[in-house]
């Protein structure tokens, strides 16, 4: 279990980290500013709303954590604080790339300039100010539109896994994949059920579930439990739990496994099933989580007694543990994992989706392989921290096997 302590502290970071960026955002406003009416009047409004929205977002934190059912008020609050300091966390960051790269240009170049910069006059260092705050609304802009297009509307996403030797009734098999509901940061109870009702639509015979069905509390399942019952998979509803199913006590961890449980999902937790078609099986294998100050997963316990023959699907809520302990090591076709949300954010640059997640894992969205076998990270259908998606959808995976052969 991840100590309180660390949670809580790393909550007050990060709120200090929002409130000190509005301020240093505020001091340069104040800076290159021209001094007129108007700008006077932003500054004293901005200054002004700084300890106002401090305050808020500290208030906010604790409300969160005391109440982990959020009301329609703390939802609408934490839209409202990730939209007025986030935008300036993206700005800030391109600042700093931006005077870094500035400066190294300046130095390689040796063209520092002695005389009169080429917008020193009034006129034109107006323009460039009022080019330059003109540029702040991007972020916000950009965000909102994201935001809105991405965070309610679910992606299918279907992927070919191919395998050697497979047989007819593996190869029929329709399998649906989410991860990462994070229940305490739906947007709304409807919101899940539309998840569910997409998933049914699939006609899946298996559905699994990698992790991270709630923020930091069991209560929080009372959200989705409804719903989660609801779907329908032919064979069987699968999961593994994921690293916030441990930010509680063990006792209250225990409650959680068997709330999940009640609602028709078989919570694997280092543990295996086999399921028998004709003369084939599929075999799904699922471990506690481990990574984050956390050991919980037993690779060896999950795969016991597990026939190589046959298609072994993994269930582990962090793909990092491919490389540490699956990938080469031991005898597993296809792993699902989560737990990246692809980074929730990611910007389209010359086609390409660039994501901060990519910095920090290594396989974090999307099929991995090597050689015969396969990673698919999920990117989750929930949120964490900011309560938007942008660019990511939430994603619904059906996955589907074939034939090696024929692929290659």
């Amino acid at each position: 279990m991840i100590p309180i302590g660390l949670i809580l502290l790393t909550v007050v970071v990060l709120n200090v980290i929002f409130i000190l960026v509005d301020i240093y955002i505020y001091r340069k406003f104040r800076k290159i500013s021209l001094d007129n009416h108007w700008n006077n009047i932003y500054s004293k409004i901005y200054l002004i709303s700084i300890p106002i929205f401090g305050i808020w977002l500290v208030a906010n934190s604790i409300i969160r954590w005391s109440f982990p059912i959020p009301s329609k008020f703390v939802t609408f609050s934490n839209y409202f604080l990730t939209f007025w300091y986030l935008p300036k966390l993206i700005f800030l960051i391109a600042y700093w790339i931006y005077f870094v790269v500035n400066r190294l240009i300046r130095v390689v170049s040796k063209s520092h300039s002695k005389g009169t910069l080429p917008y020193a006059n009034s006129a034109r260092r107006k323009f460039i100010t009022t080019l330059g705050w003109s540029a702040v609304g991007l972020p916000y802009l950009a965000l909102a539109h994201e935001s809105f297009k991405t965070t309610l509307s679910p992606k299918v996403i279907t992927v070919e896994v191919p395998l050697l030797n497979l047989s007819s009734e593996i190869k029929e098999l329709r399998m649906v994949q989410i991860s990462d509901i994070h229940a305490g940061s739906l947007p709304s109870v409807r919101f899940f059920t539309k998840i569910v009702g997409i998933i049914n639509s699939l006609n899946p015979d298996f559905v699994f579930v990698t992790g991270d069905f709630v923020n930091f509390s069991y209560k929080e399942i009372e959200i989705i439990s409804e719903s989660l019952s609801n779907i329908r998979a032919k064979y069987s509803v699968l999961a593994c739990p994921g690293n916030h199913e441990h930010y509680m006590k063990k006792e209250d961890f225990e409650r959680l496994a068997d709330e999940i449980r009640k609602c028709n999902v078989d919570l694997l937790i280092n543990e295996n099933r086999v399921f028998k078609f004709n003369e084939s099986q599929l075999q799904v294998a699922g471990v506690d989580n481990t990574n984050h100050r956390m050991n919980y997963a037993d690779f060896d316990k999950a795969l016991y007694g597990l026939k190589k023959e046959y298609p072994i699907i993994l269930l582990c809520h962090d793909p990092t543990n491919w490389d540490k302990s699956v990938r080469k090591k031991r005898k597993v076709d296809l792993m699902l994992s989560g737990h990246t949300h692809g980074g929730q954010i990611a910007f389209e640059i010359l086609n390409s989706k660039i994501s901060p997640a990519a910095f920090f894992y290594k396989q974090y969205a999307g099929l991995y392989a090597d050689k015969d076998q396969y990673l698919y990270v999920n990117t989750g259908v929930g949120m964490v921290g900011v309560p938007v998606r942008a660019g990511l959808p939430p994603e619904i995976t059906l996955i589907r096997f074939v034939d090696a052969e024929k692929y290659a």
